[in-house]
């Protein structure tokens, strides 16, 4: 990369999502890339999605949480978590998905080998 490993913001909207938390955190959890915030937001879950989050933030201290009193739904939610970012960088992970171990690190290298990005 032509650049210091810069803070990279995953970003990731969490409804009732339980079935698929615990690995889709820990796909981010253990990325290559290190240099990671990762913002998840609880959008009024009545699961205990909210609950894995905050046991998850105090065993990781880049993991930020915060929740919407209700629903608030997956637009409102992402762009509240684009004001809340820190990052230079937002990378988006659904709360049902799981990532390559090298996704963010891959990304990154193809970001910064072509200028045109």
């Amino acid at each position: 990369m032509s650049e210091k490993k810069p803070l990279i913001t995953v970003l990731m909207p969490c409804y009732n999502a339980l079935p698929y938390l615990y690995k889709a955190i820990e796909s981010i959890i253990n990325q290559t890339y290190t240099n990671l915030e990762i913002l998840c937001i609880n959008d009024g879950s009545t699961d205990e999605t909210g609950a894995v989050l905050e046991n998850y933030a105090t065993q990781d201290k880049r993991i930020r949480v915060i929740h919407n009193n209700a629903n608030i739904r997956l637009i409102k939610t992402l762009n509240k978590g684009i004001d809340m970012a820190r990052g230079k960088y937002i990378a988006r992970m659904d709360a049902d998905d799981y990532s390559h171990p090298d996704r963010i690190k891959l990304q990154m290298d193809c970001f910064f080998s072509d200028p045109s990005l």
